[in-house]
């Protein structure tokens, strides 16, 4: 049964929706207003699924469900108490790989609420969770490892206005008293990462602390719901690092900005980055941004609450057939998604790149935008996003994410819509070189002359 109907919950439900092994039997629904109405209707489905919500635990309890897909934004112990003391395992999305960051009472409530009631406890998401287990997996080539790092580096301006992001302060201003340790407080979830990714590779931490970083707007920010003026906070650092007798080990660090435009510059990567010092050495470069060509508005806004919700459903089977107690990836067996066979892409004729003096095919928009056929693209990019944007918001999402697109994703996830001869032509224009442009056409009409019949 599902357990809220928020943005990640509404994800989540299409997945068990698609899953033909598993089935929705109810939903738990704090508000008032939602009580009685179809779970259907609460996740903004094009049909009624015959599930009314509940406020009732008692109710979910009769239901005897196998497993509550547990997703409020904050957990309250003695619902999970209940649930698992009642034999009914539990996967959530609410900040837990391993109860840490509960602090340690209500971790020891958790466990032995669970192991009494025989049942399971897991907790993932995309960070924590997924990019953990994907870590640990990335070591398998190696002998040994004696450090593995995770960074989330992400602009994440669009949502900086939303109210769970109060607590990070953005505009706060430099030197402000506790900021940092009102930043270890609000990223305590990442300390969990340490230890479960410790756990999967079989080592027991002794200490585990955050540093944190700063960086500050260069010029006031337009960013509804905060103020932000230049000078003020607009990136966080936050390095969660666990160590062992004294040496570090693992790190999982998040590095998040509100604009392009900070002092000191900020490398941004709009991905998950992991670090393997060992024998040998292993790099990871994880990106999980919508495919700009194949997808709606609603589908691109809503990418963030998919890759949250997916790997708690995709290990659903694993969680009910785990231990009793708290477990974790190191306790369950290889977890992935169903694979559904789906049209081929759109192929593009292979174009050799141009030459060029700095702009290329992996560069981004927002690279671009340094030049004026730059900043002509970036604003048919917005453009496009207000034809199916329902908001301002969701315009800002679009034109924020595309940003960090190379001129190669964009043709590729294009579905044929933008073809590489537009796409060399504006990286030539970019480059002072219209003469290219007329030369490569040219050089297509000859092509075409001397083409057999």
């Amino acid at each position: 049964m599902q357990w809220t109907t928020g943005n990640i919950s509404r994800e989540a439900v299409r997945g068990i929706l698609e899953r033909p092994g598993l089935e929705l039997v109810g939903v738990f629904a704090y508000s008032a207003d939602k009580v009685g109405r179809d779970l259907g209707e609460l996740c903004g489905l094009d049909r009624r699924l015959g599930i009314a919500a509940t406020n009732d635990i008692g109710e979910i309890l009769a239901l005897k469900p196998d497993c509550v897909v547990y997703m409020p934004l904050h957990p309250d112990i003695d619902h999970l108490e209940t649930l698992l003391r009642a034999g009914i395992n539990v996967a959530t999305t609410a900040h837990f790989m391993t109860g840490r960051a509960y602090g340690e009472e209500s971790r020891a409530r958790i466990e032995a609420a669970a192991v009494e009631g025989g049942a399971s406890m897991f907790g993932s998401g995309v960070n924590p969770g997924y990019v953990q287990y994907l870590a640990s997996i990335a070591t398998n080539v190696c002998r040994t490892a004696n450090y593995v790092s995770i960074l989330e580096s992400f602009d994440i301006g669009p949502w900086a206005g939303d109210a769970n992001q109060d607590e990070l302060g953005w505009g706060r201003p430099a030197g402000d008293a506790n900021h940092e340790a009102d930043i270890a407080h609000a990223t305590i979830p990442f300390g969990d990462t340490c230890e479960a990714l410790a756990d999967l590779l079989g080592l027991a931490l002794d200490g585990i602390r955050c540093d944190v970083e700063f960086a500050y707007a260069a010029k006031d920010l337009d960013i509804p719901g905060r103020d932000v003026r230049a000078g003020t906070v607009a990136g966080i650092y936050a390095r969660w690092i666990g160590s062992v007798g004294g040496s570090d080990v693992v790190e999982t660090a998040v590095k998040w900005t509100i604009t392009p435009n900070l002092t000191p510059a900020w490398n941004i990567a709009m991905a998950y980055e992991i670090e393997i010092r060992g024998h040998p050495n292993v790099t990871l470069r994880a990106g999980v941004l919508p495919e700009f060509g194949s997808m709606t508005m609603d589908e691109m806004v809503g990418i963030g609450s998919v890759i949250t919700a997916m790997p708690v459903v995709n290990a659903i089977p694993a969680v009910v057939a785990a231990r009793p107690g708290i477990v974790g990836y190191s306790d369950l067996p290889a977890v992935g998604t169903q694979l559904v066979p789906a049209p081929p892409p759109v192929a593009s004729a292979e174009v050799p790149p141009p030459s060029h003096p700095h702009f290329t095919r992996q560069s981004t928009l927002q690279e671009l935008a340094a030049s004026r056929i730059g900043r002509l693209l970036n604003r048919v990019v917005a453009r496009q996003a207000r034809k199916t944007a329902t908001n301002d918001r969701e315009v800002a999402m679009f034109v924020g994410m595309a940003a960090y697109q190379s001129v190669a994703q964009m043709v590729s996830m294009s579905d044929g819509k933008m073809s590489w001869a537009v796409a060399d032509s504006i990286i030539d224009l970019a480059n002072g070189q219209p003469l290219r442009i007329a030369l490569r056409a040219i050089a297509a009409v000859r092509k075409r002359w001397q083409a057999p019949g």
